[in-house]
């Protein structure tokens, strides 16, 4: 909603909050917070949980008139190779009631998911430690040891082969 005032627009905001588990370095106070793509506001306060200080709250400023939903999703996200950090919104089905406030907060709470670079962490750990042992597998099989025994049992194959060979031969 617009308001004229003296020649100048002034646009009407709401608060709303947003609590996130993982870390919010790089995002700055006045950061945007988009809806799609779409400059919709700015965070307006980044403070650890009280409560629990892995969690970061953090409290927004929304044009009133964005349809923030129950089912809206918060994700930290950075522009492009500068790497400035803002907040992505997305979701809201067109029949999603719109979020509310509840008795344990000021301001109603967005719903986040983690960010592309925490989820590729969480795959990173996941996938090192199997990788390193894939590796000391691998090592292990074409170890020194292992390819002479490999060797060696390819010319016994090979000789008793040309045994059989040769005694079928016979035989015949």
């Amino acid at each position: 909603m617009l308001l004229a005032s003296g020649g100048a627009l002034h646009k009407k905001y709401d608060s709303y909050l947003a609590i996130e588990d993982e870390s919010v370095a790089g995002l700055n106070l006045d950061a945007p917070v988009k809806f799609n793509g779409v400059a919709v506001g700015s965070v307006q306060g980044i403070q650890l949980d009280p409560v629990n200080p892995e969690r970061v709250r953090l409290t927004f400023a929304i044009e009133r008139g964005t349809p923030i939903k129950e089912d809206t999703l918060a994700v930290l996200n950075t522009q492009g190779l500068t790497g400035i950090a803002y907040v992505e919104l997305s979701g809201g089905a067109p029949n999603a009631a719109p979020l509310r406030a509840t008795a344990l907060e000021p301001y109603p709470v967005i719903r986040t998911k983690p960010s592309l670079s925490a989820r590729l962490e969480n795959i990173l750990t996941a996938v090192l430690p199997k990788l390193e042992r894939t590796s000391s597998n691998i090592d292990a099989v074409l170890s020194t040891e292992n390819r002479a025994a490999v060797g060696a049992e390819r010319k016994l194959t090979q000789g008793a082969a040309g045994k059989v060979t040769h005694l079928v031969g016979l035989k015949v």
